[in-house]
């Protein structure tokens, strides 16, 4: 199944979300506020990985949407920035292996359920639907021996994507008071992951790597992904 085939399975997915749920409040015994159902926060999720491309741990930023006291709906933005800048002379920084250009960023829409609450505190399962796209750029550097010195005389720029597209369990806990709120969520991800690699010459050409056939095609794999977030809300 090819990336744009994904895209069309799942866009129905997310318009019945956000969209058919939010419809159902309206009619609902409670006689709440439309703006008193929502809530908005931040916080860090902890991804525990041996190897790249999604093992950084990255800032989220969601927002709730409470149909009833034990059914809510979330959407949650994962954000990954790094971008070293280095100095072409300092020859103990030039590593291939390190990235100059490296962010993470995606979506990810889902439903939780409230098995327990009492005082404030919450216990509360789900399951979610979930985007994440990786960039990573490196500098692949040439070098020239002068005089049995390395010099550095131009660099190409090698480039990966991965996109990858997953279902994602979860459970956790949430505590209220007042406006204010914490959800600490623990997150099993399984995601098919489509990979690419690009080379940008120097003289600004570019080429896909030779990693497969058809070299409009990403290459699929499965991983799995395990996440333990800690955010804050506010509740309007």
């Amino acid at each position: 199944m090819n990336q744009k085939k994904i895209k069309r399975r799942l866009f129905p997915l997310l318009l019945f979300f956000i969209v058919f749920f939010p419809l159902l409040s309206f009619g609902q015994a409670e006689k709440a506020r439309f703006l008193d159902k929502w809530s908005i926060g931040g916080g860090y999720n902890f991804l525990h990985r041996s190897k790249r491309p999604f093992d950084e741990s990255t800032i989220e930023l969601s927002v709730k949407y409470r149909l009833t006291n034990r059914h809510s709906f979330y959407l949650t933005f994962p954000l990954y920035f790094e971008n070293h800048k280095r100095e072409q002379g300092d020859f103990q920084l030039v590593v291939f292996d390190d990235p100059w250009l490296y962010r993470i960023w995606g979506t990810a829409l889902g439903y939780n359920y409230t098995v327990f609450g009492r005082k404030g505190f919450s216990v509360f399962i789900g399951i979610g639907f979930d985007f994440k796209r990786n960039y990573r750029q490196y500098k692949d550097y040439h070098y020239v021996d002068d005089n049995q010195e390395n010099k550095i005389e131009d660099h190409d720029l090698r480039e990966y994507q991965n996109n990858a597209y997953g279902v994602s369990p979860q459970a956790g806990l949430s505590y209220r008071y007042g406006h204010l709120g914490c959800d600490l969520k623990y997150t099993f991800s399984a995601m098919l992951d489509m990979y690419k690699q690009d080379i940008i010459l120097s003289n600004g050409d570019r080429y896909h790597a030779d990693l497969n056939p058809r070299f409009d095609k990403y290459i699929k794999s499965y991983r799995s992904l395990h996440g333990l977030s800690l955010s804050l809300f506010y509740y309007f």
